[in-house]
């Protein structure tokens, strides 16, 4: 997982609700995720084109200690950040009462 990316979006958005929108960002919630995997049938015994086609259980059995697997999924499925569930936050003044209150609301926002 690309952490220093993901760390950076974060950032970016929490400065962007802070000093363009000029809202505290109160119990949003960040989401690392990616899109479903196609479901359409295999045709001719293979797999119809990008389609991704998960390890099977023989496969991680048998699979090296420590294999780098990040590759196999995000070809396929790239990871995303979404940002969900605005419905407390609350405007913030752009002064020093402000960046308080977005020091405070960030600290308790709950840690999923």
């Amino acid at each position: 997982m690309e952490t220093k990316y993901f760390a950076e979006q974060l950032a970016s958005a929490l400065a962007t609700m802070h000093w363009i929108a000029e809202v505290d960002a109160r119990d949003v919630e960040f989401v690392i995720g990616s899109a479903q995997a196609p479901t359409s049938p295999k045709v001719d015994g293979g797999a119809p084109p990008n389609e991704y086609i998960p390890l099977s259980a023989w496969e991680l059995e048998h699979m090296e200690p420590n294999t780098f697997t990040e590759p196999l999924v995000r070809s396929k499925s790239p990871l995303r950040l979404w940002l969900l569930d605005f419905n407390q936050y609350k405007t913030m003044s752009m002064d020093e009462e402000g960046v308080e209150k977005a020091v405070h609301v960030f600290c308790v926002n709950d840690p999923y």
